[in-house]
């Protein structure tokens, strides 16, 4: 008989929780089912981490050390659990036939498919932007980034460093960036008076963090001016060339670092299976989360889904916390199915809960039920955090990793 298999493709946040809430599920085993967790990396990437890891000075992390702060390799996650990894590119969906495509694995049946492939970073077709900007995206993006700061930093007396796109990632790094900046030049000239460096944050918008509810918006704005970064809000760039930019309101910027994090889309690949696509390029979904136009073996979540609200048909938050709760959804509907039972419809949250680290020390946590801001703020991010390490590691690599984490990130503070 040939074997049954379900394929989950992309270890990020919401394939990795996924493969490991069905690796725990026994109907799964009872049927027979073998799990296959494809990625073309060998490791899980913890993206939360990543505007960190792009703001600790070279004197605390080696490349390799700091790269490591944020890739967990997936031989430490899925050890002793009933989970094959294949590490390759996706490269095609025979959804007739029920096959994926490897770009060097060759191909693999699959009984239910799982698509969580991330996003690629959407530059709107802004001439210059991609070529000039610098994403932060990998764990490579991050060292790279840092690296370039660092590198400027040596020849220059002030930085001026602009970063386009005040979602959550683009107010964390700005927020970073600016105590790291001040470390960089108290280790040039530990008798420097104030550090002379700019940290600008646009956004297109007419206020930060899109989205979010008035309230965070005006108390992490504060903060933000507090640290002293400035924030323009209401004016899209329009042009970016190797020394600045151009915005919507015709003035130019100069910058020595340009970073991006204004905006995602889907993966190119998903251009390719001939499957329902958003306006962003995601797949499009119904309410079980399975992909339309399918035989309904075939699921999408995490940034390559595109996943309605209800109440306001807008898309819901692409977060990590949306990933997991479609991940374990998705998880349960392949348990009923396997079972015989119908698959129900994901629930989506009025609000999610978040934290954001606004800078030393200082974290705004809404956790629906009561709010936090300042170190206990901070103090929530790190449980949230060590809290997400016990879920996917045993706990004295959790534990290990976590602290390590800890100690690296805050060295600046």
């Amino acid at each position: 008989m040939e074997e049954k298999r379900i394929v989950i493709a992309g270890a990020g946040f919401g394939g990795l929780t996924t493969a490991l809430a069905m690796s725990k599920d026994p109907a799964i085993a009872r049927h027979g089912y073998d799990l296959v967790l494809i990625d073309r990396h060998p490791h899980h990437l913890y993206t939360a981490g990543l505007y960190e890891a792009a703001a600790v000075s070279r004197h605390f992390a080696r490349d390799e050390y700091l790269a490591s702060s944020v890739c967990i390799p997936l031989a430490d996650i899925i050890r002793a659990l009933p989970i094959r990894f294949v590490q390759g590119t996706l490269a095609g969906v025979d959804v007739r036939n029920r096959r994926v495509t490897l770009d060097s694995q060759g191909t693999l049946s699959y009984d239910y498919l799982v698509l969580a492939l991330g996003a690629e970073t959407n530059y709107f077709d802004i001439p210059g932007l991609k070529e000039y900007s610098a994403p932060l995206k990998t764990a490579n993006d991050a060292v790279a980034l840092r690296n370039k700061i660092e590198g400027i930093a040596k020849s220059k007396h002030s930085l001026s460093i602009v970063i386009g796109g005040a979602g959550a990632t683009g107010v964390e790094l700005a927020a970073e960036l600016v105590n790291f900046l001040c470390v960089l030049e108290r280790e040039k000239n530990p008798r420097a008076p104030a550090c002379r460096t700019t940290v600008m944050l646009l956004e297109a918008s007419r206020d930060i963090l899109p989205g979010f509810d008035a309230h965070a918006v005006r108390r992490i704005t504060r903060r933000l001016r507090h640290l002293g970064v400035i924030v323009k809000t209401g004016i899209p760039i329009i042009a970016a060339s190797k020394d600045d930019i151009t915005l919507k309101s015709g003035e130019r910027v100069p910058y020595d670092v340009l970073v991006w994090t204004g905006g995602i889309k889907g993966p190119h690949i998903l251009k390719t299976l001939k499957l329902p696509l958003s306006p962003k390029g995601t797949l499009v979904v119904d309410p079980g989360l399975r992909v339309m136009q399918t035989d309904g073996r075939v699921f999408a979540i995490g940034d390559n889904a595109w996943v309605a609200h209800p109440r306001t048909k807008r898309p819901i938050p692409a977060t990590a916390q949306v990933a997991e709760q479609e991940a374990r959804h998705v998880a349960k509907a392949i348990s009923r199915a396997v079972r015989g039972k119908p698959i129900r419809r994901f629930r989506t949250m009025k609000k999610y809960p978040f934290v954001l680290a606004v800078g030393r020390k200082y974290a705004y946590a809404d956790l629906l039920v009561m709010r936090f801001a300042g170190r206990i703020g901070w103090c929530v991010k790190q449980l949230i955090q060590l809290r997400y390490f016990l879920f996917i590691l045993p706990w004295p690599r959790a534990a290990t990793l976590w602290w390590r984490n800890m100690m690296l990130y805050h060295s600046n503070d």
